[in-house]
């Protein structure tokens, strides 16, 4: 049933975002205001216990070895053993969404400002143990 609805919200995502128009401008050093630091990461084999509340523990203590001020964390516990997990911050947000029966999980951590995203990557990949990870750096800014 998550695999459906994955491929449901997936197909969704693609259909709209044909419809919406590209537009490229090229950014300076004058019109850059903020700069935001995206990882989009897979954790192939790795392990997170059944436990909302482990989870929100971990990445409350990854956003602070980041810089980052964690503010509020929303968790669910799946019937068939998964978990998702997003932690707001002052500068931004962490999400972690875990598919225990192949345990994978989707990390997305999104940063402003001095934070470090690559502290709370370490220290993800620290506890969690991937067998492998694949990680792209989104770099992205607002005027």
């Amino acid at each position: 049933m998550i695999r459906l609805i994955l491929i449901f919200i997936l197909w969704s995502y693609s259909i709209s975002a044909m419809d919406t128009p590209l537009i490229v401008e090229p950014i300076t050093a004058e019109t850059q205001l903020i700069q935001i630091h995206h990882l989009a990461c897979d954790f192939m084999k790795c392990y997170i216990p059944d436990d909302v509340v482990i989870l929100e523990e971990v990445m409350r203590r990854a956003a602070r070895r980041s810089g980052a001020k964690d503010l509020e964390f929303v968790g669910h516990k799946f019937g068939d053993g998964g978990l998702s997990g997003t932690l707001i911050l002052a500068e931004s947000h962490i999400s972690i969404h875990y598919w225990s029966q192949q345990r994978y999980a989707s990390i997305d951590i999104v940063t402003c400002g001095k934070c470090d995203p690559q502290k709370a990557l370490e220290y993800l990949k620290h506890k969690l143990k991937p067998l492998a990870v694949v990680c792209k750096n989104i770099p992205r800014s607002v005027e």
